[in-house]
């Protein structure tokens, strides 16, 4: 306000970049968290087309066996995409968990 700017500028230019880091990490962890969710997914979707990964992957447990061959390759692939978004946003991640911490004995 000092430096005339308004109250939507100073939010922009002040408070979003020193929060962006811990924003960061919060939307990270809750995409794991989503991508990961197995009961609720279970039992919310009705049709196929509705089945979420972990749901998905569940389904490779038959009465007649389990395919591990495919359980395996469904996991590798469904961890590719959280793999690609940490790698993007590592910076951000690591920064947002260090915030606020002491070094000091």
């Amino acid at each position: 306000m000092i430096d005339g700017t308004s109250r939507l500028g100073a939010l922009y230019r002040v408070v979003l970049p020193s929060a962006a880091p811990g924003l960061v990490t919060v939307s990270l962890i809750s995409f794991v968290q989503a991508w990961n969710e197995f009961i609720i997914a279970l039992v919310l979707t009705s049709s196929s087309s509705m089945r979420t990964v972990p749901v998905g992957i569940h389904l490779f447990m038959t009465d007649y066996g389990i395919e591990w061959g495919s359980i395996t390759a469904a996991g590798i692939i469904s961890i590719i995409p959280v793999l690609v978004l940490f790698v993007l946003m590592q910076r951000h991640f690591v920064r947002g968990l260090t915030a606020g911490a002491t070094t000091g004995l």
